[in-house]
């Protein structure tokens, strides 16, 4: 029989012991990318590379199931889900997540790279090739 899941007050006395959360993580980051798909975009000055669970974000969409990936591993590793998951929100500065896949992919960084890879410079220099009135 499958061990319990440990309760809500264990699982976080268990994990903000810094080398239990980092051992949590280091087993859990391959884990994720194992199971979501790596996207690979080929523009104009380069590919770049991200993580996706390949679903709008959108809870209108009833085929995207956010988060089913950390819940699975959260029960393999007998540990309460909404604690996992506070305590990664926590440690990325974060307010909420979506969805796991922000945790290996910065939602604005993408956005980015993407006006960058067509063409959008976004460079250092203060010059400008149109004057403001």
């Amino acid at each position: 029989m499958a061990k319990p899941i440990r309760p809500a007050h264990e699982t976080w006395k268990h994990l903000s012991i810094e080398e239990n959360f980092e051992r949590f993580m280091k087993e859990f980051l391959p884990y994720l990318q194992s199971n979501l798909k790596l996207i690979k975009v080929h523009g104009d000055k380069g590919i770049y590379k991200y993580y996706d669970c390949g679903q709008p974000h959108d809870p209108r969409n009833p085929a995207w199931r956010p988060f089913q990936i950390m819940e699975t591993f959260c029960r393999k590793k007998r540990c309460d889900f909404d604690v996992v998951k506070s305590m990664i929100e926590d440690r990325l500065f974060k307010l909420k997540l979506e969805c796991e896949c922000e945790i290996l992919a910065n939602r604005n960084d993408i956005k980015r790279r993407e006006l960058e890879a067509f063409g959008l410079d976004f460079g250092g220099s203060s010059r400008r090739e149109f004057g403001i009135l």
